[in-house]
């Protein structure tokens, strides 16, 4: 994807569908609000509802959709009242996934770790609790909503996508065992 389209959706905070036809059959929809040379950070839109956040790999990109139908998507998301919410408080280094999770680390909140590759799918979401040269450590929780006594490990190059923010996160959070 060349980088000065990208910039271009990202500066006029586009709404758009991004493929990433060797991870994933689906497309990810919403707003691009930074990028750098190696990621993509993005603010998720899920059935016209504005649904936390994403961060890519900007090499899995094969194409970004910015045509009458997103144009279209983005005037119902406009009168449903939703642009003037679209956006981040919080500052995310984009610099490489070692400062994507020191930004993330200091936030405090759960996130979700994706390998998204189509024989190996990955899904870990939890606390980051180390951050080393070459993966991250995260406490992990179930879908029973028990921590794990220990910790996983994602190596950042098998790390796809990391998510933040988001409804499923949120409202999981809200459920947990308290951590012992």
């Amino acid at each position: 994807m060349k980088s000065e389209i990208l910039k271009k959706l990202c500066d006029n905070r586009r709404y758009v569908a991004i493929e990433r036809d060797n991870l994933d059959s689906g497309n990810i929809r919403g707003f691009i609000l930074a990028l750098s040379n190696n990621l993509v950070l993005l603010q998720n839109v899920v059935d016209f509802h504005l649904d936390g956040y994403s961060i890519i790999r900007r090499r899995d990109i094969t194409h970004v959709w910015h045509n009458e139908f997103e144009r279209y998507y983005k005037k119902i998301l406009k009168k449903e009242g939703l642009l003037d919410k679209v956006g981040l408080q919080e500052t995310i280094s984009l610099n490489n996934w070692p400062s994507v999770f020191h930004s993330l680390k200091r936030i405090g909140k759960n996130i979700i770790i994706e390998k998204e590759f189509p024989d190996v799918y990955k899904f870990l979401i939890g606390k980051i609790i180390r951050i080393n040269k070459k993966h991250v450590n995260i406490r992990y929780f179930d879908a029973n909503g028990k921590w794990e006594r220990g910790f996983r490990y994602a190596p950042y190059e098998e790390i796809t996508r990391v998510q933040f923010e988001n409804e499923y996160i949120k409202v999981f959070s809200k459920y947990l065992h308290p951590l012992k």
